[in-house]
């Protein structure tokens, strides 16, 4: 299977080198990544400022880019939101239901489905602790559990004091806990 890399026009613009790291992380987990060159837009910005309307053209071409692919992944929740709940500017056609369906943000994509489908190496299941961090805005909306979530203020995270954030804990089935 073939994942294909979505970067937001954000992400584009302002912060390159996050799309070059994801992109690097991908490959290096042993990830077959595409990158469609005619990627821009969600639409997110338009839905976000009330035209909702005005997304049409974004979320046919963001449809058209990527319905070729099992999965799409991004490095942003808020893209990774608004892809799989607020697509709706164009009509519902099951090729658009499938690529909401489809879209993954970075983390989640690693934990929940890229170590299990085989998509990635061995190197990622050695790994001892591994820490998602979501904005509190994103992390409910994505489908989190809120029972598998860490308050970070709390002491047994580790880490200095972040409010607003949440912390996952993973755990591999041999019974080493991810953090």
């Amino acid at each position: 299977m073939k994942v294909a890399l979505f970067i937001p026009c954000y992400v584009d613009a302002f912060f390159p080198e996050v799309g070059i790291a994801t992109l690097e992380l991908l490959e290096r987990l042993g990830c077959d990544v595409e990158y469609p060159l005619n990627q821009t837009c969600c639409g997110q910005p338009m839905a976000n400022s009330g035209c909702e309307k005005d997304a049409a053209g974004a979320e046919a071409l963001f449809v058209k880019n990527f319905a070729g692919y099992d999965y799409i992944v991004t490095p942003s929740g808020s893209c990774t939101h608004h892809v799989r709940e607020n697509l709706t500017a164009i009509p519902q056609t099951r090729q658009v239901q499938k690529v909401r369906r489809s879209v993954y943000e970075l983390v989640e994509f690693l934990l929940r489905h890229a170590h299990r489908d085989h998509l990635v190496s061995r190197d990622f299941l050695q790994l001892g602790v591994v820490s998602e961090r979501e904005p509190a805005a994103v992390h409910r909306p994505l489908g989190a559990q809120v029972d598998e979530r860490r308050d970070a203020d709390s002491a047994d995270v580790g880490i200095p004091q972040c409010r607003g954030q949440n912390i996952r804990r993973h755990e591999r089935r041999d019974g080493v806990r991810f953090q």
